[in-house]
């Protein structure tokens, strides 16, 4: 049996996963949208610690 474990998002998009959901985060809380698509999240939308920790937890981390 083979297991592959993708950890760069070529096999999965997730950057479409992420573009969606951190321009629906800066929409709901009043942020600053982000000038450079390209980057990846916290540097392309510029936010600080906290703000990247919440986004997480809503998005990323959220538990049922």
């Amino acid at each position: 049996m083979n297991i592959g474990i993708d950890i760069d998002g070529v096999l999965t998009n997730d950057n479409d996963y992420i573009l969606d959901f951190t321009s629906k985060y800066c929409y709901e809380n009043n942020l600053k949208s982000f000038d450079n698509a390209n980057l990846y999240e916290y540097r392309k939308l510029n936010w600080n610690e906290d703000t990247i920790n919440a986004y997480r937890n809503k998005y990323i981390y959220k538990t049922t």
